[in-house]
């Protein structure tokens, strides 16, 4: 019996863009998947693919962005529960996506998010896919929750930053995980202020949280990231976002032995 195949794609911010280059490299190798799960950057990545399955497309756009494309991105400026309202944020995701809900996909999806309310771990399963996007990747202080009934919900990766347990929900068989934490240790910058403090210590209990959720997983991708100043949310998306995408397909290549042997 054909064994189905699951992506669970991590968390990470602007590292998601290496999930691109992942998704091509497995297609360049033949490895056929049918089932994604996505948290945070990954339900993005993820539900993009799920949805369009042309992730050169993607890989076109994420290239090309500007600098005033990303400020577009976060000129709602309303600071009440998140500095932005996440409307244009939204707006970005249904141009790229179009209105469909998740259970008229190609591709099985899920995004995990966190009830604010209950502090209870959310799949979603079901229902808008750009409503599921949004809400996994409400990062806290950035965006306000997304309301989803009686629910209040916030980016997925407060709890599950890699999400192997929703691919096998999902019927996977077989859970490739990727997770894009391998080396925001040890803090390389000699020099370094409050707000860098604060992230780094997110990140700490980031990378502990992600191990946790890939212990389940049958195999895991760690692609090969630099860490540092030169590799700021902005300078990804204006200059290297073609080399983040590249870590994701070289650790595929990489690792597409071990991967073949998972999956038989």
């Amino acid at each position: 019996m054909k064994k189905k195949i699951g992506l669970a794609l991590g968390s990470g911010g602007w590292r998601g863009l290496a999930h691109i280059g992942v998704i091509k490299g497995l297609i360049k190798h033949n490895i056929n998947f049918e089932i994604i799960a996505g948290s945070s950057t990954g339900s993005i990545m993820g539900g993009y693919f799920a949805a369009v399955q042309d992730i050169e497309k993607l890989e076109n756009i994420l290239t090309k962005i500007r600098f005033q494309d990303l400020l577009k991105v976060f000129s709602d400026f309303r600071p009440s529960q998140g500095l932005f309202k996440g409307d244009r944020f939204k707006k970005v995701i249904v141009d790229v996506v179009g209105k469909v809900n998740i259970e008229d996909l190609p591709l099985r999806f899920g995004a995990a998010a966190v009830d604010f309310k209950s502090g209870e771990l959310v799949f979603i399963k079901e229902g808008s896919l750009v409503k599921a996007i949004r809400a996994s990747a409400s990062v806290p202080l950035v965006f306000q929750p997304v309301s989803v009934g009686e629910k209040k919900l916030i980016d997925g990766a407060t709890r599950m930053p890699v999400p192997v347990s929703l691919a096998k929900e999902l019927g996977a068989d077989v859970v490739i995980a990727v997770n894009l934490y391998r080396n925001v240790f040890p803090v390389m910058e000699k020099k370094y202020g409050s707000f860098h403090t604060a992230l780094k210590s997110s990140h700490l209990l980031l990378r502990e949280l992600a191990r946790r959720d890939c212990k389940n997983a049958d195999i895991t991708l760690y692609p090969d990231i630099p860490e540092g100043k030169n590799y700021s949310i902005f300078s990804k998306f204006i200059g290297s976002a073609e080399k983040i995408i590249g870590f994701g397909e070289k650790i595929v290549d990489e690792n597409i032995e071990e991967i073949r042997k998972v999956i038989k």
